[in-house]
């Protein structure tokens, strides 16, 4: 697993090519970044529900909170990489994967 600034996951994957950076999602690593931020899913019989554990307190969160804290995260994190304008790349990549988060 890649990771950034020494303790967190690095969840997408940097392509180079003719000075073009493309980015693209890493779904296993995306899991791992979500797993070390307190998220997970727990099963109710037959039923599931995700949950978020935050400074040891247990909630009940849906997929929509989830997003929101990825993009959130993406956006109050600094990310400095091989170009300048990554961070808003990975943004827009995110969005057009939307089904990845749901």
């Amino acid at each position: 697993m890649e990771y950034l600034d020494n303790s967190l996951i690095k969840f997408w994957i940097e392509e180079e090519s003719n000075n073009t950076v493309t980015i693209k999602i890493d779904i296993e690593l995306l899991l791992s970044f979500l797993e070390q931020q307190g998220f997970g899913k727990m099963y109710l019989g037959n039923s599931s529900t995700f949950l978020r554990i935050d400074k040891n307190i247990i909630s009940q969160v849906t997929a929509e909170q989830i997003k929101d804290y990825v993009f959130k995260w993406l956006k109050d994190t600094p990310i400095t990489l091989t170009k300048k304008s990554i961070n808003k790349q990975l943004r827009s990549t995110l969005i057009r994967g939307n089904h990845i988060l749901r």
